[in-house]
């Protein structure tokens, strides 16, 4: 049994009002399981002749320092930077490190050179 393209729209209409976050390849599901044979591209073409749309999720911020101030070094010892670092040797032995730095005087507080197995 076809459905017109009215009565579609309006089933699309009602499905959005109730279901804000759920796109049209939902609406297709919940239009069709009560048996009704409907093209899934008619409706994603009328989902979007009738501009309906998903929200965009909003990203989170990212928490730098107090509020939403980026920490600043202002004196020797008070913002340290980590950092791992990998690398190999010309005979392919590899190297990793692991490195700390004060940012203030960026002088390298620590330098840990681990051990690697030989093969």
């Amino acid at each position: 049994m076809a459905i017109n393209d009215e009565l579609l729209r309006s089933k699309l209409h009602a499905f959005y009002d109730e279901f804000k976050k759920w796109g049209w390849r939902k609406a297709h599901w919940y239009l069709t399981k009560d048996g009704s044979v409907i093209n899934r591209k008619k409706i994603q073409r009328l989902w979007r002749e009738e501009g309906l749309k998903v929200p965009y999720k909003s990203k989170k911020k990212c928490r730098r320092g107090k509020g939403n101030v980026k920490l600043k070094a202002m004196q020797t010892n008070h913002v340290w930077a980590a950092d791992f670092q990998t690398d190999e040797t010309s005979d392919g032995r590899p190297l990793r490190f692991f490195n700390v730095v004060d940012e203030y005087t960026k002088e390298n507080l620590l330098q840990y050179d681990s051990p690697t197995r030989q093969p």
